[in-house]
């Protein structure tokens, strides 16, 4: 199985302003280049580690992802929460691309904040077609996100995106006189991500 993105997310669900705010950087500091494009990067490395902590995507984005056969019954889609699927599409047997009619398979997209996985599955009384045995023989190309504004993305998250980002931030290394910075327990970050996280 393989996950690749195709179209990203048109803007981050945080910004630079409301992230000053949460961790109290002066206006005038914030302001200054090389300040301004380490927040930026810290925002979007903290955005990163929670998508993956949560397996979601936050800001919708389509994603193509591969299998090489179908499985027995449903098929789980790795991002959450599961907007729409856009084309599911195999390789017959004969090596030809085929395209699979909507009307032959069911989208399970769970609805709300805190929806798990959405999952792909024949329709009733319908099987998954044979595909040639090779490597990606199916592919899956669909939709996932909490929609196209950073409004839409519950609060929870984008406080745990500023709380990440603002370590980031402030511990730009490893290590500080020699010593190691030891972890919170639970970190602050993870325990308002851990309710979002799809299993």
């Amino acid at each position: 199985m393989s996950l690749n993105l195709v179209t990203p997310a048109a803007l981050e669900p945080t910004t630079p302003a409301d992230f000053a705010a949460h961790a109290r950087i002066d206006p005038s500091i914030a302001a200054i280049t090389t300040e301004a494009t380490w927040i930026t990067d810290c925002l979007m490395a903290a955005r990163e580690w929670a998508e993956s902590f949560t397996q979601r995507q936050f800001i919708t984005a389509t994603w193509e992802l591969w299998l090489d056969y179908f499985p027995t019954w449903e098929i789980k889609i790795p991002k959450a929460p599961l907007i729409s699927v856009v084309s599911l599409k195999y390789l017959a047997t004969d090596g030809t691309l085929t395209t699979l009619d909507p009307s032959l398979y069911l989208v399970d997209n769970p609805a709300g904040p805190e929806a798990q996985q959405g999952a792909v599955l024949p329709a009733y009384q319908q099987t998954w077609p044979v595909t040639r045995r090779q490597e990606n023989a199916v592919k899956i190309q669909f939709t996932a996100g909490y929609g196209a504004a950073a409004a839409n993305v519950p609060f929870a998250i984008k406080r745990g995106i500023y709380i990440k980002a603002a370590e980031l931030y402030q511990r730009r290394e490893e290590q500080v006189a020699g010593t190691i910075l030891a972890a919170s327990n639970p970190p602050a970050s993870e325990a308002l991500l851990w309710p979002y996280r799809s299993w």
